[in-house]
C-alpha cells in the first residue's frame, strides 16, 4: 500500500498512516519514484514542461528538475496542498522514468518560520519511516559558491532511496529572484548518486 505525503496530513493526521520500507511506496500528488511521467502527462506536454522556464537543469545537464502545475491542463491528482511540486527526470529517456519528487510550501524571507514547520513534519516523518537510517546536515547550498546561501537538512535512508526535509535560506542577493522554501523530496538511489557527485560538476 503506498503512502500518501501531503504535509497537512503529515502533522494532523498520524494515525492514519501505514509503514513502508521502500522508496516506491511513497507518493507525492499520486506519483511515485519508478514511475512513468507518460502515466500522468501526454508526451507533448511533458516537453513542454522540460522548456518551461522554471525548469532546472543541473550542470552535466543528465537531469532535470521541473515543475508539474506548468500545462494547459493541470494533472486531476495535484491536491493543492502544496505550493507547488514537481518531478526529476532524464530528458532523453522515452519513457520519462520519475527519479525524484518533491513538494514546496513557500516562506518568503522567513526562514525561522520555515525551521519550525521543518521540525513539526520531521516528528511524523521519523514514526512513518520507523525502520530508516535518518542523518541531519546543515550546509552551504551547493548552488550559490559565495557560501551566503544556507540548506538544513534532515534525510530518511530506505531501500531503493532516500526522502528528506529541507529548509532553504537563499541569500539575500538571490532571494531577489527565489525565496526561502520548505522542500519535501523522494529521491531514488541513481538521482541521489547523480546529486553526490555530479550535479554541479
Amino acid at each position: 500500500m503506498r503512502v500518501f505525503i501531503i504535509v497537512l496530513v503529515l502533522i494532523f493526521s498520524l494515525q492514519s498512516w501505514t509503514k513502508a520500507d521502500d522508496i516506491s511506496d511513497f507518493e507525492i500528488e499520486g506519483m511515485s519514484v519508478g514511475d512513468s511521467l507518460l502515466d500522468y502527462f501526454a508526451k507533448e506536454e511533458i516537453k513542454v514542461l522540460i522548456k518551461h522556464e522554471e525548469s532546472f537543469f543541473y550542470k552535466n545537464k543528465k537531469f532535470v528538475a521541473i515543475t508539474t502545475h506548468h500545462t494547459k491542463k493541470p494533472y486531476k491528482k495535484i491536491t493543492g496542498k502544496f505550493d507547488f511540486s514537481g518531478v526529476t527526470i532524464i530528458p532523453s529517456d522515452n519513457q520519462y522514468i520519475i527519479h525524484g519528487l518533491r513538494g514546496t510550501l513557500r516562506f518568503p524571507k522567513n526562514i525561522s518560520a520555515c525551521l519550525i514547520k521543518k521540525t513539526e513534519i520531521e516528528k511524523t516523518l521519523s514514526s512513518i519511516f520507523n525502520n530508516a537510517k535518518i542523518k541531519t546536515l546543515d550546509k552551504n547550498h551547493s548552488y550559490d559558491k559565495t557560501g551566503n546561501s544556507k540548506t538544513f537538512n534532515t534525510y530518511y535512508y530506505i531501500d531503493g532511496g532516500y526522502a528528506s526535509i529541507t529548509c532553504v535560506d537563499w541569500s539575500d542577493k538571490l532571494e531577489k529572484n527565489w525565496y526561502d522554501r520548505l522542500n519535501l523530496f523522494i529521491t531514488s538511489d541513481k538521482l541521489e548518486k547523480f546529486l553526490s557527485n555530479k550535479a554541479y560538476n
